[in-house]
């Protein structure tokens, strides 16, 4: 991690030298869009991954409607999916682990 960061410093410090050589008095501007976005991104990239990294399932917790999350919600979004019965084809012999 340390030499991953030390490689990130040696780009954004040669890529604002490179900005201020290139721009010159210019330059202000494109680094302030430059570190904007940068900033933007750290902002944004947690908030996108963490559905993702959630401890609950994606699926359960994706049900908007005001009724509590059930087995019956697994069926809906299958049926909806390959149609109401409708044999799946391609099932697993293996279980999922729902639990912990």
């Amino acid at each position: 991690m340390a030499l991953a960061g030390k490689a990130m410093g040696v780009i954004d410090t040669i890529g604002n030298l490179q900005l201020v050589k290139l721009y010159q008095k210019d330059s202000a501007i494109f680094l302030q869009v430059l570190h904007f976005f940068t900033g933007l991104g750290a902002l944004v990239s947690p908030l996108v991954a963490d559905p993702f990294l959630a401890e609950d399932s994606c699926v359960l917790g994706a049900n908007w409607t005001m009724n509590s999350s059930s087995p019956s919600d697994l069926e809906h979004l299958r049926n909806s999916l390959v149609g109401h019965g409708a044999a799946l084809h391609n099932t697993s012999q293996y279980p999922l682990n729902v639990e912990g």
